[in-house]
Order: C-alpha cells, then structure tokens, then sequence
C-alpha cells in the first residue's frame, strides 16, 4: 500500500501545532537512513516554531562511521539527546518515529514508550507485531526508504534546509537502502532524487560518504570470504575462523550486499557486542527477507532486513539458521514472495 501525502501532511500539521514539542525517534544502532529522515523532520517541525529533540545514543561505540560524521556536524545545529537527556514528557508531547514501528528496536526507554499519547510513524519496514499504538500510522514497503518519505514532504512542505549538506544526508539515506539506486527504486523515488539534486545535492559528495578504507574493505571481503551456499540459491556470511569477532552493522550490511548479487537471499551474521549478534538480510525479491527475520525476533521489508539475537552462541544460532536451507526443510519455502 502506498502513502497518502496528502494526509501524511495534514496529520503532520495538526498533530505538531498541536504539540508543546516534538520527539523524534528511530532506530537502535541508527543508520544513515534513520539519521536522515529524522533531520528531515526536525527541520519540518522547526519551520513550524515547535521545539524538537531527536533521540539518538549518540555514544554507542558501534555507531557506523558515516552515522558518526553526520552527527558531528549537526550536533551543535540540532538539539539531539539520548534517552537519560530527554525533555519532560506530558499529554501534549508528539513522538514523530520514523524508519522502525517496533517497540523493541525503537531507541526509547520503556517508560517513555508507555507514555506515548501522541505518535505519528512513517516507516518501510513491515508492521511489527509489537507496533507502537497510534492510529496515525504511515507504513508502506514500496518505499525505498524513510527518507525518500521525507524527501517527499519537504518538498511538499515547500521547507529550505539549514545548509546544503543536509540534502546530502537525506539522499545518501536514500542511497544506503537502494544501494545507490539498483535495489527497491520506483518513480517516486527517481521523484524525490531528482528533487534533492535540485536543491544542492552533490552525488560524488555522497559517493565519497561510502568509500571505506583499505583495513574496512578487508573487513568486509574476509566475512564475505566465509559464505555457505545452500538450497533455493541462499548464503549464509559468517565468520566461522573467528566467530566471536565484533562487527559494525554496517560492515555486516554491507557483506549481504555483496553476496546477494549471486543468490535469491543472503543473510550476514556477527556479534555487535559481547552477547548480541545481529543478523543484516537481503533478497532479490523472491524471497521475503522480513519474514524470515521476523521468525528470528526481526524485521524488515521484502528485499532488506535485520534481527537482533541477544545471545552469545553464535554457532548455535547458525546452525539455527541454516536450517532453515537445507534440502530437507520447508522452512524458507513458506517465504517466497507470492507472484
């Protein structure tokens, strides 16, 4: 199902103007599509003289470096808290969550999630079984991105950004979940690029936001270097000579990118601390990579997903894993995209 702009913006305007201030929230462990969507809504509730928080841990160590740099240059223009920083919250506080729906991948704190009363989420993932309670509920999987959702309504909104570079962010966000442009692009999302682009965008600015050093590159290409192939053209990416080996998500997403170009789906896998392994999953749209995430404590949409397991058996949860590949089993079967 697609978004109805129209009333996405109109419930913008009356949920903000009717709001003391507004909290925007994404994701644990952020990328730079949550990064970016939630810049693009605070600059929305900024133009309309509300005061804005985003929510970030902005002192987690596993943050992605592209994450971190834009955090350092927007850190002094935005007013950014983590959740042991955040403002008051009363009857007429607005929670804009945007690129997660979960209760459990949000970064709030429990007790700020059951104070929730006013919510508006946009998001391309699938609705999560534990989906944040609110009837203003904006969730489609045909979007690339949240960004290009709020690519979208800056346009609509007819908003200038602080500076060029925000335009930058916004559209790497967009990049970040295409995969510049090769995976999960409609009309709508050529739209929003050409609209970014127009207004200062810089596509080799953005390319240089995803180059990797030498050390990152071998990173990526030496958990690449341990892929299990399996049945219905499926790879399993760990790191079985070193499996207690820390990862960046980022690093992780990045090695089931590589490998999807020659299977239906791939799922990459790695600890992201001493008792978390968090699982990055992509297909080429024959298979529901959210689903299957979903049977892991997951999520995600058809071409692109994730699962965080907290847990410190990583063998034991690749064996978990892989078989749902085996010849044998109909596991994955139950998956397939239906025609």
């Amino acid at each position: 199902m697609k978004i109805d702009y129209k009333k996405l913006k109109e419930c913008l305007e009356n949920e903000i103007n009717s709001s003391n201030k507004v909290i925007i929230c994404t994701h644990k462990n952020p990328d730079l599509d949550a990064i970016a969507s939630a810049i693009g809504l605070y600059s929305i509730v900024e133009t309309m003289g509300k005061d804005a928080y985003i929510v970030i841990d902005y002192e987690d160590l596993n943050l992605d470096v592209m994450v971190r740099r834009v955090l350092e240059d927007i850190f002094i223009k935005f007013n950014i808290c983590t959740n042991n920083e955040l403002p008051p919250i009363d009857d007429k506080t607005l929670f804009l969550i945007t690129d997660v729906n979960g209760q459990n991948r949000i970064y709030l704190s429990t007790q700020a999630i059951n104070m929730i009363k006013n919510a508006i989420i946009i998001d391309h993932h699938a609705k999560n079984i534990d989906c944040i309670k609110t009837p203003n509920t904006f969730i489609s999987e045909e979007l690339s991105s949240a960004s290009e959702a709020i690519g979208k309504l800056l346009y609509m909104f007819n908003i200038k950004l602080k500076d060029k570079d925000l335009y930058n962010y916004i559209l790497a966000g967009i990049a970040l979940d295409t995969n510049f442009l090769t995976r999960k692009v409609n009309p709508a999302t050529i739209s929003v690029e050409n609209y970014l682009l127009k207004k200062g965008a810089n596509l080799n600015f953005v390319k240089g936001m995803f180059n990797v050093s030498f050390q990152e590159d071998r990173i990526i290409q030496n958990l690449v270097d341990f892929s299990s192939f399996y049945s219905l053209r499926s790879a399993i990416i760990m790191n079985r000579a070193n499996p207690n080996y820390n990862y960046l998500i980022s690093q992780l997403a990045q090695a089931a990118d590589y490998v999807i170009q020659f299977v239906d789906v791939a799922m990459a896998m790695g600890f992201i601390s001493c008792d978390e392994v968090y699982i990055s999953a992509r297909s080429n749209g024959l298979i529901n990579a959210g689903a299957l995430m979903s049977k892991l404590g997951g999520g995600g949409n058809i071409e692109s997903a994730g699962a965080n397991i907290k847990t410190t058996d990583i063998m034991g949860l690749y064996d978990e894993v892989s078989n749902l590949f085996k010849p044998d089993s109909t596991t994955c079967y139950k998956y397939l995209k239906k025609p």
